[in-house]
């Protein structure tokens, strides 16, 4: 097979979703790209208190990816890690109390890759993934117990920066069709995850540490739109369209008194568009 038409099959693995790769030799890919990626977050927490926040988050992420092939089989290994954060409104619960202060997001994700192509169009895949999702409420100087957020109290605490983490990770596996159209290839690709998921924070004050400590199971569903088009013999640009959605239901397992029975469902969405380059070597 020429090395044009090999390397046209090749669709950038983002998320869940790795490469539609034709591989009829051995052969490296790597690829970078820049991402908008917009986040949105929901979450009710249930327990010694009820209440319900969300906020939206806009991101510019770098992509990189690396892959592998050999025959019919690949293996990708992927990061996308934001270049900025995003400092938004947030009523997600312990983010904002008695007043409303800019929340700081940040969200990275990390992926491994293998996959079969049992036909030029189709491929097959599965592996391991992982995300986080980090907030920094803004917080004010003021006198505990008169501070109007948790983030207020920990530094009016001599405390440091409050935060919150969610993270989820765990296996995921779908697949990929892709058609030559012209002078490129458009593969469309369809994934879903069954992960752990946790969510946390690194709460204390004078009383001492007292974080909150959430885990349950997470899952996750992935589509994507992708084009590839050469510019060169062994360079190709793409475009990348995916939404991301990963829901979890969590129980407390932090310890601490107050938030005993307590749960938390968290519902994060995530729609990114991505432009690069792809080199093969």
């Amino acid at each position: 097979m020429h090395p044009i038409s090999r390397f046209l099959t090749i669709s950038i693995a983002c998320a869940i979703t790795p490469s539609a790769l034709l591989a009829a030799e051995t052969g490296f890919v790597g690829s970078a790209g820049i991402q908008l990626k917009q986040l949105q977050m929901e979450q009710e927490f249930s327990g010694f208190i009820n209440r319900k926040g969300d906020l939206t988050a806009a991101l510019p992420v770098l992509n990189l990816q690396l892959v592998g092939f050999y025959d019919q089989y690949y293996v990708g290994a992927k990061v996308e890690t934001n270049l900025a954060t995003d400092e938004v409104s947030s009523d997600v619960p312990f983010t904002t109390e008695n007043t409303s202060l800019n929340t700081e997001v940040e969200r990275n994700d990390y992926n491994l890759t293998l996959g079969y192509k049992p036909t030029e169009d189709l491929s097959l895949f599965g592996g391991y993934m992982s995300g986080e999702t980090e907030l920094t409420p803004g917080a004010v100087s003021c006198v505990d117990p008169n501070c109007p957020n948790t983030a207020s109290t920990m530094a009016a605490d001599g405390f440091g920066t409050y935060r919150q983490t969610y993270q989820e990770e765990g296996f995921f596996f779908g697949g990929s069709y892709g058609w030559t159209l012209g002078p490129g290839r458009l593969s469309a690709s369809l994934a879903y995850a069954m992960m752990d998921g946790e969510y946390s924070d690194n709460y204390r004050d004078g009383v001492g540490p007292r974080e909150f400590k959430y885990e349950g199971d997470s899952n996750g569903i992935s589509t994507a739109l992708t084009w590839v088009a050469p510019l060169t013999e062994s360079l190709a640009y793409y475009l990348d369209g995916r939404f991301q959605q990963y829901e979890m239901d969590a129980d407390d397992k932090s310890g601490v008194p107050v938030f005993a029975g307590s749960s938390v469902e968290t519902v994060e969405r995530i729609l990114g568009i991505t432009a690069g380059v792809q080199m093969m070597f």
